[in-house]
């Protein structure tokens, strides 16, 4: 799947030539010349990227970058900032806000290209590629949204009971980790709940059919228990395709 940016510049000439710059690389670009537009896309898209002039008529990118931030829900986002002016200010203050990196106009094709792809594989780096800041791990086309308590597969949600999330929750929080069938009970039940900790392997087969092919990610370890493994190219995600 190819990496989305939001691209927010006011200038129309500029807007077109990023454009068609980043699409001539392989990117899948949104447009916008005020940054409320594309505020109020940010969410619902969720940009691998947000390339964002300075200057803009409604709000400063300063502003909009520190709004981006301080949304708990975007604030994984890396934001490049381009600006025109030699000012140091502005800088320091993006950096201050949070932003991944700065261009200066004019640019150099190549290095800019360099850099938003540097920023977007840093942000893999940083959130693992999978675990986000907002309580999603994204796995190929498995989603887990720990603050909904929604799984999907292909946005079709998966009707999981709230033992089978809250085990596939923590299996997936402590990726690659092994834990015996013990300590799974441990973290499911009660203390002094009768259940055998055979309930787990109950648990763990149910929830392998329901996650279809991802079922293959939960492990079974001889005489040990169970991990959630997760292979090289899943821990770089999509990363690998840019």
């Amino acid at each position: 799947m190819n990496k989305s940016i939001f691209i927010v510049e006011d200038e129309s000439d500029m807007l077109d030539l990023l454009a068609f710059i980043l699409t001539k690389e392989g990117f899948k670009v949104f447009k916008f010349n005020r940054a409320d537009f594309a505020l109020t896309k940010m969410e619902a898209i969720r940009p691998d990227l947000v390339l964002l002039d300075v200057m803009l008529p409604d709000m400063s990118g300063l502003e909009m970058c520190k709004k981006i931030k301080d949304n708990p829900k975007t604030s994984d986002i890396p934001v490049i900032l381009l600006t025109s002016r030699n000012d140091d200010y502005d800088v320091i203050m993006g950096f201050n806000f949070g932003c991944s990196d700065y261009i200066t106009k004019p640019f150099n094709e190549k290095i800019l290209i360099a850099r938003i792809k540097a920023a977007i594989v840093k942000s893999c780096k940083d959130c693992n590629c999978s675990s986000k800041n907002n309580g999603v791990v994204e796995i190929g086309k498995l989603i887990i949204d720990f603050s909904r308590f929604e799984v999907s597969i292909k946005n079709k949600l998966i009707d999981l009971t709230p033992l089978e999330f809250k085990l596939l929750h923590f299996l997936t929080k402590n990726q690659n980790k092994v834990f015996t069938r013990q300590q799974l009970f441990r973290e499911l039940y009660e203390n002094n709940d009768n259940r055998s900790d055979r309930a787990i392997d109950i648990l763990i087969n149910r929830i392998r059919k329901k996650i279809g092919s991802y079922g293959n990610n939960v492990e079974s370890i001889y005489g040990v228990g169970y991990s959630f493994k997760i292979s090289k190219e899943q821990e770089i995600g999509n990363c690998k395709a840019i």
